[in-house]
């Protein structure tokens, strides 16, 4: 994104007159804030629900006990912070493994939908602007 800003307020700031110039600033800035925002906001919910069910999935096929994925279980929200002490040091790792696996596949998913949202931004940008001659 930091690569777009500096052309979209460009675009923005040569699209209007001067006298609008101080309006036409605070309303990027301001979209540009608050699209920040809803952002952030809506890959750490699609990184909350990926962690959780791929801890719930690789919980279900670990060799731990019910106690350690009882005790795992409600902690989706803390992503790799979760953890609970067993007295198993084998155990132990494999709870280690587990959330470490949870938390890739978790981030591996925000991932791909960012890079779909990038793709489909160049996308609606390319079909969008209009080509310009000097």
């Amino acid at each position: 994104m930091s690569i777009s800003v500096a052309p979209l307020t460009t675009v923005v700031m040569g699209a209007i007159d001067v006298r609008h110039a101080g309006a036409a600033s605070g309303v990027n800035n301001a979209v540009s804030r608050a699209a920040g925002l809803i952002a952030i906001a809506a890959l750490g919910l699609i990184m909350t629900a990926s962690f959780g069910r791929a801890l719930d999935t690789r919980l279900a096929r670990a060799d731990v006990g019910a106690e350690v994925a009882a005790g795992l279980a409600g902690q989706h929200e803390r992503w790799a912070a979760a953890e609970v002490k067993t007295t198993d040091a084998d155990e132990q790792a494999v709870v280690e493994l587990v959330v470490q696996a949870a938390f890739i596949d978790g981030f591996r998913r925000v991932a791909w939908v960012s890079a779909a949202l990038s793709a489909l931004a160049a996308i609606s940008a390319g079909g969008l602007i209009a080509e310009r001659t000097v």
